[in-house]
């Protein structure tokens, strides 16, 4: 839980968003059961959609108004809570339901067309040449998503970087490279079914 009560708030579920958590659980129950690791990313995407956090952080807030940098790391945290309470509901309400993919975090934290990337390259990482093609990986997958268009979206992307900016796109290149390895590390063995092993 948040100490933050201005974030914390996200976490309180209305009526209708209640009702429409229930409608997803049979999805759920089949995502689960077909092991469709593009569910979370799914809906998460929807459900901020559908309920933009900033609209709940600043009610009264023009939409016209641009966030300023430290209201969008506001938004960052608070959908990082959001997203875990969506995660709690269903766990909640299956609680009967053995770990499996989609108990996963880092599952949630790639888009769709991520997770599809990551899935459509899985069998490279088990190349015994693997070290070879980890570069040529990483390189197509920041040329589909570059890392300065996510530090800074409305940045042009004909705007050169700082000194300052090109390092904190080296920072966040080291961060994604560890993310990556990470998610085929716990996926690939989670396949195999040791995610039992690894979380004892």
């Amino acid at each position: 839980m948040p100490t933050n009560s201005r974030i914390s708030v996200v976490g309180d579920w209305t009526v209708c968003q209640l009702e429409w958590l229930k409608d997803q659980e049979e999805s759920y129950l089949e995502a689960y059961a077909e092991e469709q690791i593009s569910f979370f990313p799914d809906l998460f995407h929807r459900y901020l959609a559908l309920w933009p956090v900033w609209r709940t952080l600043w009610p009264a807030k023009p939409r016209s108004r641009r966030l300023s940098r430290a209201e969008r790391k506001f938004v960052y945290e608070a959908e990082d809570y959001c997203k875990s309470c969506i995660r709690g509901y269903f766990e909640d309400r299956y609680p009967h339901l053995p770990p499996g993919i989609l108990a996963l975090p880092e599952v949630g934290d790639w888009s769709s067309r991520q997770l599809q990337w990551l899935e459509a390259h899985q069998s490279s990482f088990l190349r015994s040449d693997f070290h070879v093609l980890w570069p040529i990986l990483l390189e197509d997958f920041f040329t589909i998503w570059p890392v300065s268009a996510f530090l800074w979206p409305t940045k042009p992307v004909s705007c050169r970087l700082t000194r300052e900016e090109r390092r904190c796109v080296l920072e966040a290149k080291a961060e994604f490279t560890v993310a990556i390895r990470l998610f085929y590390d716990r996926y690939l063995s989670l396949q195999d079914g040791g995610y039992r092993t690894m979380r004892e």
